[in-house]
């Protein structure tokens, strides 16, 4: 059920995004047009990876806890499309360097590793 809700936040994630990068000018409305981008490359990054990270688990494993798998996985998707937006941005302003990245990938394998340790 998750699965396919994920699979069509995907398909309307991605095909927002095409249409904001080929519907919006973001010289005439840079308001509107960057939030749209921000807004729609995230939902579509989150639910693509999250659809990934199931995917990789539901492989590994057999039995009743997908819907664990699908939370772990939901929320691991959500982390790493925050941290290419935040890149994404950061690229944006032009002030994203090598350590930047590294800093923001340390971050999110931080947050990653403590919200692990409390599953288990």
């Amino acid at each position: 059920m998750f699965f396919w809700a994920l699979l069509v936040a995907a398909l309307v994630g991605w095909s927002s995004w095409a249409l904001v990068i080929d519907r919006l000018s973001p010289f005439l409305s840079p308001e509107w047009a960057l939030s749209l981008f921000y807004a729609s490359f995230f939902v579509a990054l989150a639910s693509t990876f999250s659809l990934i990270f199931h995917l990789v688990q539901k492989k590994g494993e057999t039995g009743p806890g997908s819907s664990r798998s699908m939370a772990s996985a939901l929320r691991r998707g959500i982390l790493a499309a925050f941290l290419l937006c935040v890149a994404a941005a950061f690229q944006r302003l032009r002030v994203l360097t090598w350590w930047n990245g590294g800093l923001l990938f340390l971050v999110g394998l931080l947050v990653e590793l403590y919200f692990s340790g409390r599953e288990g």
